[in-house]
């Protein structure tokens, strides 16, 4: 469950805010009825639900429905428990039933996406010539450093002390 609420309070939630201020500042410059506000709206809330289930299926490895129904659900429910928060009175969000469809989606999808396939690991005896070429590197590296900053620092002593003749 763990999984989970990472995955909607961290994926899901930025990503339907981004979305939704993405619509906002594109209808701001547009003028349409009011279904198609709601279409601008729903669109970032099932996006949304796609990312938050896909992570949640992707960190689980298994159980893709059932981790994208329950990030889904919960995900909606936050986003209902707010809008109805805002609106000062209780509706029936039709929106929900689509969502649920995303977040499983994305629970399969996430579920079913390839990991990254391992470092090669090298013999100990493979290993000793690049470790030993990364320490000369880093070792010139210091002595430059060094050399540099000793340079600096008799420059600056030139430069205070006064020529005596």
């Amino acid at each position: 469950m763990r999984e989970i609420w990472f995955s909607v309070i961290f994926c899901g939630i930025p990503a339907t805010v981004f979305g939704m201020l993405a619509a906002a500042a594109l209808l701001t410059y547009i003028d349409l009825s009011g279904v198609y506000y709601t279409a601008a709206a729903a669109i970032p809330l099932l996006g949304g639900c796609m990312i938050c289930g896909r992570v949640a299926g992707k960190r689980l490895r298994r159980g893709g429905i059932r981790c994208g129904l329950l990030s889904a659900l919960l995900l909606t429910s936050l986003w209902y428990a707010a809008a109805c928060l805002l609106a000062g009175r209780l509706f029936v969000p039709m929106l929900s039933i689509l969502t649920l469809p995303c977040g499983v989606i994305g629970g399969i999808c996430g579920v079913n996406t390839r990991l990254p396939l391992p470092h090669k690991r090298m013999h100990t005896a493979q290993q000793f010539p690049q470790r030993l070429m990364l320490s000369r590197q880093a070792a010139s590296g210091i002595r430059r450093a060094r050399a540099q900053k000793r340079e600096q620092q008799q420059a600056e002593s030139d430069e205070i002390q006064p020529e005596s003749c």
